[in-house]
């Protein structure tokens, strides 16, 4: 740090005038001065200027994470779909949703059948008489 100070003398004032300088090396060869004459750290503003220049850059960023991230669910959604539909393409009609498989457990007396109309379950008959 260095301290330049100069005075200056007239017949009816004086004034001093003093700069304080800072330099500083980073890894990209820059020099900083801060503070020259004021007081005033305009390193700080000039990073706080960058910063509010490069919002618009992280918020296009952020939405670009947003939008990838939203475009690999509805892909994966959109496969989901894809599979629903083709293991789903052998039912046609309500008739396919509604075939149940009838079986007579032992009974020679009688015969079962079923249609669409029919309610799963199962049933037991009780014969009291033969004719």
């Amino acid at each position: 740090m260095s301290s330049v100070s100069s005075t200056t003398s007239t017949a009816a004032t004086t004034s001093t005038a003093t700069t304080t300088s800072t330099t500083a090396k980073s890894s990209g060869g820059t020099v900083k001065f801060s503070g020259l004459a004021s007081g005033v750290d305009t390193g700080s503003i000039v990073d706080s200027l960058i910063e509010a220049e490069s919002a618009p850059k992280t918020l296009l960023e952020n939405k670009e994470t947003y939008l990838k991230t939203k475009l690999e669910t509805y892909t994966d959604f959109n496969e989901l779909l894809s599979d629903f539909y083709a293991s789903s393409s052998g039912i046609n009609n309500t008739t396919d949703l509604n075939t149940y498989n009838v079986t007579n457990n032992g009974s020679d007396y009688f015969s079962v059948s079923t249609n669409s109309l029919a309610k799963e379950g199962t049933y037991s008959i009780k014969v009291v008489s033969l004719a």
